[in-house]
């Protein structure tokens, strides 16, 4: 059992004044981690000078930053790693916890000079997305010496998936048994069922269309633009179809461009970003919840234990990062990536039983994905891990 006085050190360099997912992410297992072991001390950039709410009991050392893209991540990562310093000096041991920082050639230095377990929290493949934005060769390979300078360094790596377990493997050859999947969980206060007609009411949504609904960054990794070349398709079977994208992002503008090419403005509409606040409202207001991804996808991301939370019926990818984790049922269609046809078929056979299912998500997500059993999953990694060293 871990030592109550030993401090958990969790760094991270995410913008914790945003309410998106990362942020959300970082707070939501702080939030869980606090009462599993009551010595938590949080390091994070504060880039905006805002005040940055984190549950109680968590001691915070915020580092006032630059708002130069690279001067800023320098500055962070040589501040953090000098106050991860002063604290193992003042303590004489610590744990550290570290959501992926790539470029810190510090902290791994740190921990090697004086042998401090750092354990590395991995939610996705940054290589492959180097790819998808197309970032330059030299960049790729820049980018890859550090990550594997970093996780070469680590005690151990936590992996959010199976998949991108087995990319560390491959891309950045880390063996397998120096890594443990861990998935992501959701908050089940925030997310959870209500009257669909009220929720369309309070967004403004027209109640008797039949709404597949998509809420979330617009980045390429979702599969959006098979979604929108299925429209004409899916209003042939479903007359009232609609569509509904809520979010911003970096394909948000190629989104509507493509929707315009096939002449179905009328039936998709583009919220664009919306409070975080008022995310259950718009999950509850959609009749299907699309969270297809596209074939590159390396982990199975939190809108759909958001969508599952909320109970309501879910079509995603028949990923192995997904099936893994997820029961075939009524409520759960899982397509191909990238196939309309598997698409169309999957959203009709929804439409078509809609009086008759079921949705029984919720029950499972209270009992196994929650974000108070990531963070004991968390633990029990560190406990066996040092036990073991």
């Amino acid at each position: 059992m871990l030592k109550k006085s030993i401090p958990i050190i969790y760094i991270c360099e995410n913008d914790l004044t945003q309410q998106i997912g990362g942020t959300i992410h970082v707070k939501e297992v702080l939030d869980s981690l606090i009462k599993l072991h009551n010595n938590i001390t949080l390091i994070a950039p504060n880039y905006h000078d805002k005040n940055i709410d984190i549950a109680h009991g968590i001691r915070t050392i915020f580092i006032k930053t630059s708002q130069l893209r690279i001067i800023k991540w320098f500055y962070f990562y040589l501040a953090s790693t000098l106050q991860i310093f002063r604290i193992y000096l003042k303590t004489g041991k610590i744990i550290i916890y570290s959501r992926e920082m790539s470029y810190n050639i510090f902290l791994p230095l740190l921990i090697k000079i004086f042998n401090i377990p750092l354990f590395i929290e991995v939610n996705g493949v940054l290589l492959k997305e180097m790819e998808d934005f197309n970032y330059s060769r030299s960049a790729y390979y820049f980018t890859r010496l550090l990550e594997k300078m970093n996780f070469q360094a680590a005690t151990h790596i936590i992996s959010v998936s199976d998949e991108i377990k087995r990319s560390l493997n491959h891309l950045l050859k880390i063996h397998c048994n120096n890594i443990t999947v861990v998935p992501n969980g959701t908050d089940t206060n925030i997310f959870h069922p209500m009257n669909k007609d009220e929720c369309r009411k309070k967004t403004g949504t027209n109640t008797s269309k039949f709404i597949i609904g998509f809420i979330g960054s617009c980045y390429p990794y979702h599969d959006i633009d098979t979604l929108i070349k299925a429209v004409p398709g899916l209003a042939d079977k479903i007359p009232n179809i609609h569509v509904m994208i809520v979010g911003d992002g970096y394909m948000l503008d190629q989104w509507k461009n493509l929707s315009e090419t096939l002449g179905i403005t009328d039936k998709i509409t583009f919220n664009g970003y919306i409070p975080y606040s008022k995310t259950n409202i718009y999950i509850n207001s959609f009749d299907i919840c699309y969270a297809v991804y596209k074939t590159n996808v390396f982990g199975i991301g939190m809108k759909i234990m958001d969508y599952m939370s909320c109970n309501r019926p879910v079509i995603t990818s028949q990923l192995q990062a997904f099936t893994n984790i997820l029961s075939p049922q009524d409520s759960i269609q899982f397509v191909e990536p990238e196939n309309v046809p598997s698409l169309i078929n999957g959203i009709t056979n929804i439409s078509n039983n809609k009086n008759n299912i079921k949705v029984t998500h919720r029950k499972f997500i209270i009992n196994n994905l929650t974000w108070d059993h990531t963070a004991q999953n968390i633990m029990k990694v560190i406990e066996k891990t040092l036990c073991a060293a």
